[in-house]
């Protein structure tokens, strides 16, 4: 029986979502002090030993001060993604009705710690008005184990489009940055020498940063690509009777593996970023939500 629209909005439920969002939406916070110092102290050393050259050794300083925080930071963050995805796990398992494997099951945070993230959550949405109707309510309409290929490809699809937008974003941001580098030693005069040494060579942390970025954001909206088109795969499958429902919930039961394995090592999207896309991504969800669930309909499954 498909109950995955009632489920989703029950008070249990949205408390995980309530938990997982502020541990990610922590992990966030962290990593955004991260890029702060990682893309602003270079910028910064190489315009004070530009005008200062005496500088040179505290810059030095600086960047090692930098990087071991930088490290710290890393850990934390981390461990707080891994928690929520935990946390998004059990909430998918559960929603979408799949067995949860025995792993999994000790990875579990504690109840204490899904109801604590859960209340410093609802400070700013005391009626979990943002997590409600998480999957489109329509699947409603269909069989579980379609409405759960519907829900597993809405993962897939979401997670892969907001990567490439960001992606797009960092290129955009290598080539100003790359700009501003360049007009400013052209306006001090700077020689060439003077511009490696000086200017280049401190900024390459920022550049490596913003060159791998683009290249892990790039591989994790490949992958979610290749797991939503497996999603599609198994819809079509399904609809052909090629696969029984219990084949299709064995498959749903990997496919999620392969989510949940993301979810847990996949480069974050900074909050800001994802707030704006949110409502136009939303738009787009419901859309392809209810021609799949047309497409079941009228295959009379």
């Amino acid at each position: 029986m498909n109950t995955i629209a009632q489920d989703q909005n029950t008070d249990k439920q949205l408390q995980r979502l309530a938990a997982q969002r502020y541990l990610y939406s922590r992990a966030k916070h962290v990593l955004e002090i991260q890029v702060t110092f990682d893309l602003l102290t270079p910028i910064v050393i190489a315009v004070m030993i530009a005008i200062f050259p005496s500088f040179d050794i505290y810059g030095a300083f600086v960047a090692v001060a930098v990087a071991i925080l930088d490290v710290t930071l890393e850990t934390y963050q981390s461990s707080r993604k891994k928690q929520a995805a935990d946390i998004q796990e059990i909430f998918d398992c559960d929603v979408l009705i799949l067995e949860s494997h025995e792993l999994k099951k000790r990875r579990r945070p504690m109840t204490e710690t899904i109801f604590e993230a859960a209340k410093r959550y609802k400070r700013k949405d005391p009626h979990f008005s943002a997590l409600k109707n998480w999957y489109p309510p329509i699947v409603e309409e269909i069989p579980l184990h379609l409405a759960r290929l519907v829900c597993q490809r809405i993962n897939c699809w979401w997670d892969s489009q907001l990567r490439r937008r960001y992606v797009q974003a960092v290129s955009t941001v290598l080539v100003i940055l790359f700009i501003i580098v360049l007009l400013f030693s052209l306006i001090n005069g700077l020689s060439l020498a003077k511009f490696f040494l000086a200017v280049l060579i401190p900024l390459l942390p920022t550049f490596i940063w913003t060159i791998r970025e683009f290249l892990h954001q790039s591989e994790a909206a490949n992958d979610k690509d290749e797991l939503r088109k497996y999603a599609e795969e198994l819809w079509e499958k399904t609809l052909i009777n090629e696969y029984s429902v219990a084949k299709t919930t064995e498959e749903s039961r990997m496919l999620q593996d392969e989510i949940y394995n993301n979810r847990r090592t996949n480069p974050f999207i900074l909050d800001w970023f994802y707030n704006r896309l949110k409502r136009e991504n939303e738009e787009q969800m419901n859309v392809k939500a209810e021609e799949l669930v047309n497409e079941a309909l009228q295959s009379k499954l």
